[in-house]
């Protein structure tokens, strides 16, 4: 129960139990923690410090190049960080005016010049295609793009070239001229044959052709152009040589053979021969061709000015118009054998016409069908000359024919021989009756006209010799037979 005194409010003293053990004091003081809620709120407040704190260095990074080219990027090796697309274009303006302006290419060959300037290939810069593709680096995901690129360009800097548009049409178009002007058809050597002049052979000289490929001169534009580098380039046609030159020709016009042989005596067959052989002079037989006397000479009639004269190759005795002609094929026969040309067909003679040639070289011509035919089987036309001419000896004219054949020259020399067999005479006599009276009038007249002639067996055997007269080959070329002729007897036709 409180007590009240003088002095004021005094406590009662507390009743304490006897013995009751005191407790020890901890040392120390216990601190009040901040808990996991501030640790958390501590993290994110740092985070976002630091978040705050890169996005303002990003963005001060960065936002210099919002409207610019990002360092790192280059044009044609000039530096475009910072720059905006006005500067750049400038840039491409400073760089490339004066090269377009000052463009052009030049083509020459011989004494011609063709030339194409900046104009005429429309030589212009593309901004667009130039400059886009470096402007666009950077330009996507904001702020943090153009900062990730920003560290790309560090590693690995980027450089773009100036894109030029043209037009290769007037490019194309000139080539096209030039191509024109420059090539041409190779020309072959020509000659003219004309027998009987002083020069027999005319000829005209060979000239390549030329062939040009305008696809290295439109590479070499398209290039210079690309590059907006003045150019030049030299036209080179390509030549293409003639299939035939005059060396050539002049090769193919060496002797091969000539023969002269002395005509018969008598005045028509002459006449015949001389007709014949103008026909003949001045044929040409090209490489594989076959070309026959009959065709070359023609009808043996009297509009073709021929006459009756002896024909001896139908015997010693005949006679009919175009008589002598035989003198002609019988003369180119034997050149043709000395000119070692191909004679694909040839006829010997009734008999033996040793008045002009050796025994079984002549050729038997009619122009009802025995024929004389040669074929070129060399590389070079072969060419013909024939001539009838006379000469005075011992106060007699004597008639010669010479045939020449031309062409290439023959690697040997070449020989006739004939060897000829006599053979029987005819048993008995041929009796003709003397209409005309001419040798026999009366009917118990016989008047022997021709004496019999024997038969012969004729070999003719080419030869090939070198140039020392060695005998390189033997070849013979035709056995004969010539029947004997019997004594020719005329009888009169009339009664005593």
């Amino acid at each position: 129960m409180p007590i009240m005194t003088k002095a004021g409010y005094t406590p009662p003293k507390e009743n304490k139990p006897k013995n009751t053990p005191k407790k020890k004091k901890r040392k120390g003081k216990r601190g009040k923690g901040i808990g996991t809620a501030g640790v958390v709120s501590l993290v994110i407040f740092f985070i976002a410090l630091a978040v705050g704190a890169g996005t303002i260095y990003i963005y001060n990074a960065t936002q210099p190049y919002a409207n610019a080219f990002l360092p790192g990027v280059t044009l044609a090796g000039y530096p475009l960080g910072g720059a905006t697309w006005e500067n750049a274009r400038a840039l491409i303006l400073q760089r490339t005016q004066e090269d377009i302006a000052g463009w052009s290419y030049t083509l020459t060959g011989g004494e011609k010049t063709y030339s194409l300037s900046a104009q005429d290939v429309a030589l212009a810069v593309d901004e667009e295609a130039t400059l886009a593709p470096l402007w666009s680096i950077g330009r996507e995901g904001g702020m943090i793009g153009r900062f990730i690129a920003m560290l790309q360009l560090q590693r690995e800097p980027v450089s773009g070239e100036i894109e030029i548009t043209y037009d290769l049409a007037a490019a194309d178009a000139l080539l096209k001229q030039i191509k024109t002007d420059v090539e041409s058809d190779p020309v072959d050597a020509t000659f003219r044959f004309a027998p009987g002049n002083s020069e027999p052979f005319r000829f005209t000289d060979e000239a390549d052709g030329y062939a040009l490929d305008t696809a290295p001169l439109k590479t070499g534009i398209e290039k210079a152009v690309a590059s907006i580098t003045p150019g030049t380039a030299e036209i080179v046609p390509e030549p293409i040589e003639p299939a035939v030159t005059r060396a050539q020709l002049e090769q193919g016009i060496s002797l091969r053979a000539r023969v002269r042989m002395t005509l018969t005596q008598d005045e028509g067959g002459r006449n015949n021969a001389a007709i014949a052989a103008r026909m003949l002079n001045g044929v040409r037989i090209d490489p594989g061709e076959t070309r026959t006397f009959n065709e070359i000479v023609g009808k043996r009639v009297e509009e073709n000015g021929y006459v009756a004269a002896p024909e001896p190759a139908y015997g010693p005795y005949a006679n009919g118009v175009g008589g002598g002609v035989c003198q002609v094929s019988t003369a180119l026969y034997r050149a043709a054998l000395l000119a070692d040309v191909t004679v694909s067909e040839r006829n010997a003679a009734a008999y033996p016409m040793t008045d002009f040639c050796e025994i079984g070289q002549e050729a038997a011509v009619s122009d009802q069908g025995l024929d004389l035919a040669l074929r070129n089987d060399t590389d070079a036309p072969l060419f013909i000359t024939a001539r009838t001419y006379t000469t005075e000896a011992d106060k007699e004219t004597v008639a010669t024919i010479e045939i020449q054949i031309i062409g290439l020259p023959l690697e040997n020399r070449i020989e006739l021989v004939s060897e000829g067999v006599e053979g029987t005479m005819a048993d008995t006599p041929v009796y003709y009756r003397d209409q005309a009276g001419e040798y026999a009038t009366y009917t118990d007249e016989q008047v022997p006209v021709h004496d019999g002639l024997p038969g012969w067996e004729a070999t003719v055997t080419r030869r090939t010799l070198d140039g020392e007269g060695k005998v390189l080959s033997t070849e013979e070329i035709s056995k004969d037979s010539y029947a004997p002729v019997a004594p020719v007897i005329y009888v009169g036709t009339t009664e005593r």
